[in-house]
């Protein structure tokens, strides 16, 4: 930001911002006639009111344009805080999020540098990592299921091996190996459910 420039009017810079504040703002709220009175009466300093009312103005603009600046500039502070706690919670995340944290990340830093950053998005983290647990747990269920049916897998193979076996020692006695066949129709039965 452009530095201001000195003016006649600048040692009282403090006073006149106090008597030509509104008193909402804190101020006396002094007409700019008044606060020109009352730089004579003071400071024996006789200005008029045009002098005062363009540094005023600057002043204001001034002042304006640093609180915006210095609401950038926290935009940006609580983006960059945002963005390392997204980054923090992305180490933890399957590889298949990654794509998804850096395009959040961006999302993020933009909207900061803007300043149009919402309050709402300190809650990312926290979304981040449900979202990434719902994730573990979708690929724990996955992996489970996969062991499952590979233990199913060797049972029913176990199954089959003794039943084969059974089978070869009952050679010859249709009563038995027809028994043997029911038993076996029941027991594939009950393994595939």
């Amino acid at each position: 930001m452009k530095k201001a420039r000195n003016t006649i009017l600048s040692p009282y810079a403090e006073q006149l911002t106090q008597w030509l504040r509104s008193m909402e703002q804190g101020g006396e709220g002094l007409t700019l006639q008044q606060t020109a009175d009352r730089l004579f009466e003071t400071y024996g300093l006789k200005v008029d009111k045009s002098t005062i009312s363009t540094w005023w103005s600057k002043r204001q603009t001034r002042n304006a344009i640093a609180a915006a600046e210095e609401r950038l500039f926290d935009s940006i502070r609580s983006g960059t805080r945002i963005v390392e706690q997204v980054r923090t919670e992305a180490e933890a995340a399957p590889p298949t999020l990654g794509p998804l944290m850096k395009l959040l990340e961006a999302f993020i830093i933009q909207l900061s540098v803007k300043g149009t950053l919402p309050s709402t998005a300190s809650q990312l983290p926290q979304l981040i990592r449900t979202a990434i647990d719902g994730q573990r747990v979708l690929i724990s269920a996955e992996a489970q299921k996969l062991d499952r049916e590979k233990f199913v897998a060797a049972q029913k193979s176990k199954i089959e091996a003794g039943f084969e076996e059974l089978a070869a020692e009952a050679k010859g006695d249709a009563v038995a190996l027809e028994l043997l066949q029911k038993f076996r129709e029941r027991v594939s039965a009950a393994i595939s459910t």
